[in-house]
């Protein structure tokens, strides 16, 4: 961990503090700049003001067209905990492995309008109350022991 901090640069203090959470917590405080590279965002959508790039899950600009205005708000998970997040971990291995390829589109982080996001809950409403009044199949199995 001391060669990772004196790379990145930390002081003393960053530097035990970085030490004492890789001994007590596995943590890991310098992400791999190529991690970085895939996770972070690369750029703004020039209209919407939205993250362009990186991963869908990353610490974003996500951006909503309302009636005369775009809605921004920032959400996510920043670089350093994904590089602690196994699951993160072991999709950027695969990437990896995989040749690093390219998206076909880079991702946008574009949030339906509030009235798009009204007619899709509204057509899915049906759909979900049926599922709720169905049986479950538990309860369809303890049934037939009686």
């Amino acid at each position: 961990m001391e060669d990772c901090c004196e790379q990145a640069g930390c002081d003393d203090k960053q530097r035990k503090q970085h030490v004492w959470k890789w001994e007590r917590k596995g943590w890991h405080s310098h992400p791999f700049p190529s991690f970085v590279a895939w996770w972070e965002p690369s750029g703004t959508d020039p209209e919407s003001g939205a993250s362009v790039g990186g991963h869908p899950d990353a610490r974003r600009v996500w951006a909503r067209k309302d009636p005369g205005r775009w809605l921004r708000r920032r959400y996510g998970i920043p670089t350093e905990s994904a590089w602690n997040i196994a699951r993160y971990v072991i999709e950027f291995s695969s990437w990896q492995e995989a040749g690093s390829p390219e998206p076909d589109f880079p991702f946008i982080s574009l949030a339906a309008s509030l009235g798009e996001q009204a007619t899709y809950w509204g057509e899915l409403k049906p759909i979900l109350e049926r599922i709720g009044a169905a049986k479950k199949p538990e309860r369809l199995l303890l049934e037939g022991r009686k």
